[in-house]
């Protein structure tokens, strides 16, 4: 049998100048949730992550904070990020955590450096542009507006998208010719779906129109001296957006054997947009190399409605409260529910995800496990279901064949979903699910039909659980991507051996059935998952 292609999946590496907050962890939750999918069909996954440690910004705050070397302090960013990973059950175990002050990293850009000057792409020459320090780059004037700090005979401008100020600069360069590639990109983003959603696959395409002929890829040392040397040329810094792009080809084994390439999936903010769309494949076009096979662009989390800000202090952290607060799992649920992957932006609003966390996974999801397990009704094994005819022989019994048939055509369903990575849709088909089998419940009351001793409300009893214990096994089989945890514990409950090493066979659905009787089985909510309290 050929063995499957790897999803090869990768988060944008964070800039180690501040503490993680949750647009990062939601990033990494999201590539984190589609690896986890690809693997419930055996399909090797490859998923890269990491920490961006050079530049003008980290050496700045690393001065700000009190720190006797820049290293030191990247060192303690860094970890705070690979702690919050951990915590959040983030497994990178596959594509590694990179930090982009390692040799492996160095070498890596050294070797594409040298590869783009040896195309020919590559002259030192003035430029003079627009600065943002905030986001350490040069933009175009057709990307500016006028600052509202502005007076007259003052102009001051800053960046349309994120809001940052500007000053215009000239120095002198290592430069990019973008010239003879636009052509090759623009093809590139027209090719397919390469960057979804629409919406920024259409922002992504202005951007190209906008982008000079040619780009600063490096930096004078006596500005900016945090960074990858220039080979051959030690006045000049590798451009820290340049050095960043490359970690996603260290990560794959560059300049070595490339254990996968292209990337199957790219998570970026509509921030990076820019540098991942346009930048990044005309680097890999003049190297060579197959762009990624699709960019994954989400928006920004807002929190109250406005703009997480440092100034503000609304930058929402998750810290341990938030994680104490929501559950590790409910905080993962929370966030792959309601985050920016439609075009919009999202609202954290704590007491909201609160809300979801409850509603949906503890009083639908877990209440529904907990009356199924009920020693009320569940006064003895239930029959062996080791066929999709036994499934549908029970759901003639009760005349729920509508119940089965969504049970029955819920994994192709979720499969388009996660494919066009509708994340909540995912959510919605679960819960649909629970709400029908609690539906369920209150139309045939098994506590009464539990109290008669006749073989026919025994029967009736059988099939309900069987049915119920069905959907149990199906969905928390679907909800290992967004909970693992949850997921694992809800397979076990509802008859599920070794539920961590279970995968999909054909036909795709067989983890409806139970070929073993299922006895006394213990899904309590507080098992699974306790009520989350609003302080």
């Amino acid at each position: 049998m050929q063995r499957a292609a790897t999803y090869f999946v990768t988060t944008p590496i964070y800039y180690v100048n501040a503490e993680p907050h949750i647009g990062h962890l939601f990033s990494s939750c999201l590539a984190d949730s589609l690896a986890r999918y690809h693997r419930l069909f055996n399909r090797p996954t490859l998923l890269t992550t990491g920490c961006d440690e050079h530049g003008q910004k980290v050496e700045q705050a690393s001065i700000r904070s009190g720190f006797q070397n820049v290293q030191q302090f990247c060192s303690t960013n860094s970890n705070k990020f690979r702690q919050l990973f951990d915590s959040a059950g983030i497994d990178y175990s596959t594509g590694g955590f990179l930090r982009t002050s390692e040799l492996r990293h160095v070498d890596c850009v050294s070797s594409v450096w040298n590869r783009l000057s040896s195309s020919g792409l590559l002259s030192k020459a003035s430029y003079e542009g627009w600065y943002s320090t905030s986001d350490e780059c040069f933009v175009s004037a057709e990307d500016l507006v006028r600052s509202e700090d502005s007076v007259a005979g003052e102009e001051k401008f800053v960046m349309r998208e994120t809001g940052q100020p500007v000053e215009l600069c000239s120095e002198v360069n290592w430069l990019l010719r973008m010239n003879d590639l636009k052509s090759e990109v623009r093809k590139y983003l027209t090719s397919g779906r390469v960057v979804v959603p629409d919406r920024y696959s259409e922002l992504a395409l202005r951007q190209l129109n906008s982008t000079p002929d040619t780009l600063s890829v490096s930096r004078p040392t006596s500005r900016c001296s945090w960074g990858v040397p220039v080979p051959g040329d030690p006045s000049q810094t590798v451009y820290v957006w340049l050095d960043a792009l490359c970690n996603y080809l260290t990560c794959a084994g560059y300049p070595n054997h490339l254990r996968a390439w292209p990337p199957t999936d790219q998570i970026v903010g509509k921030d990076i947009l820019r540098f991942h769309a346009i930048i990044w494949p005309a680097i890999l076009i003049a190297m060579g190399l197959q762009p990624p096979n699709r960019i994954i662009c989400h928006g920004h989390w807002l929190c109250d409605g406005r703009k997480m800000s440092k100034s503000l202090g609304n930058v929402v952290r998750p810290d341990e409260d938030l994680f104490n607060r929501l559950s590790r799992d409910g905080l993962r649920y929370a966030l792959l529910r309601s985050g920016p992957v439609t075009g919009e932006d999202a609202d954290f609003q704590l007491a909201r995800s609160i809300h979801t966390v409850n509603d949906e996974l503890v009083n639908c999801m877990a209440n529904l496990a907990s009356r199924a397990s009920s020693p009320k009704i569940h006064r003895r094994s239930l029959p062996p279901v080791e066929s999709h005819k036994d499934l549908l022989r029970h759901a003639a019994n009760l005349n729920e064949h509508q119940f089965v048939e969504q049970l029955l055509n819920l994994s192709d369903s979720l499969h388009s979903q996660w494919s066009e990575v509708r994340i909540h849709h995912v959510a919605d088909s679960l819960v649909s699910v629970w709400r029908s089998a609690n539906s369920l419940f209150d139309r045939w009351r098994p506590w009464q039909l539990a109290k008669s001793d006749d073989a026919e409300s025994m029967s009736k009893l059988d099939s309900l659980l069987i049915l119920v214990f069905a959907s149990l096994r199906l969905t928390g089989f679907h909800l290992t991507p967004l909970c693992p945890t949850l997921g694992h514990r809800l397979m076990s409950a509802s008859g599920v051996d070794k539920p961590d090493t279970v995968r999909f066979d054909s036909p795709i659905d067989s983890v409806l059935l139970c070929p073993r009787q299922l006895a006394a089985p213990s899904a309590s909510r507080k098992h699974l998952i306790e009520r989350r309290e609003v302080l």
